[in-house]
């Protein structure tokens, strides 16, 4: 049997991100799609749409 701590050293740390930069951070380039990478290029959007939004385009 594991204990807790050893279990969360060895589980990926997983949380919500806001921007993709938070992702890339945590779990590096390869986690990352497309999509959000070129986000984090673009850095910031336009009214109305997020930088992710318009990547996706």
């Amino acid at each position: 049997m594991i204990s807790k701590e050893t279990a969360k050293k060895e589980l990926p740390k997983v949380s919500q991100w806001r921007h993709p930069g938070g992702k890339l951070r945590e779990l590096g380039p390869q986690s990352l799609t497309d999509t959000e990478l070129l986000a984090i290029l673009i850095s910031t959007g336009i009214k109305g749409k997020s930088a992710e939004k318009i990547a996706e385009k």
